[in-house]
């Protein structure tokens, strides 16, 4: 059901998923993290996650493309992962 442009202007704004990652990722540049990692600090209450990964994806995507953030995959205890750092 379509909303009108008052009811819309009183909606909560929030930055766009890859910048927030871009924050978190910067605001942290001697780390490198995980995607759970990184969407745990972003979403802490989303008990879900990784669930539906297609936006993280996305915007990675967009970053690494940007030459805004590294990515390098690291053999660990618990198999291989990709981890993510801010350039």
């Amino acid at each position: 059901m379509p909303i009108t442009k008052n009811e819309f202007v009183k909606g909560r704004a929030e930055d766009a998923l890859i910048v927030k990652i871009q924050n978190f990722l910067d605001s942290n540049n001697q780390k490198a993290f995980t995607e759970e990692e990184i969407m745990k600090h972003i979403y802490p209450e989303h008990i879900a996650w990784p669930g539906d990964t297609f936006a993280f994806s996305s915007a990675m995507l967009i970053l690494a493309y940007a030459g805004k953030i590294d990515l390098r995959f690291v053999d660990t205890e618990s198999g291989r992962k990709t981890y993510f750092m801010t350039k």
